[in-house]
């Protein structure tokens, strides 16, 4: 599990999301430089900033600072569940605790490679 610098997690999506640093900067309605700045650390961001961001991402600005779990991690912990309780619970219940895992970290389609925790509201 990792939680980076907000201004990493910023970069991070935008690129994931297939943004360059003048679209961002477009949708945002700042300079190219102030998005470069932001995502560097080096600018102070607003709230409506980050909630702009998470608009364009798809997420909204809870997600942008929640821990993230690698799939590599997910599937590792999945795996480890599904082994121990092989013999104790049929195919269809362990594909129903695969779905449950990734309903209870995630409620909605992760971005490529990372799936977001979230504690239970």
């Amino acid at each position: 599990m990792t939680q980076e610098p907000i201004h990493t997690v910023l970069r991070q999506r935008r690129e994931q999301k297939g943004l360059n640093l003048e679209q961002m900067a477009v949708v945002l309605g700042v300079s190219e430089r102030t998005v470069s700045r932001i995502e560097a650390g080096h600018t102070p961001y607003s709230q409506t900033i980050l909630e702009d961001y998470a608009k364009t991402l798809g997420c909204s600005v809870r997600e942008l600072f929640s821990p993230q779990f690698t799939t590599k991690e997910l599937t590792l912990l999945m795996k480890l569940v599904i082994e121990t309780n092989d013999r104790a619970i049929t195919p269809k219940q362990q594909a129903a605790l695969v779905f449950k895992i990734f309903s209870i970290l995630r409620p909605t389609m992760p971005p490529p490679g990372v799936v977001e925790v979230f504690p239970p509201e």
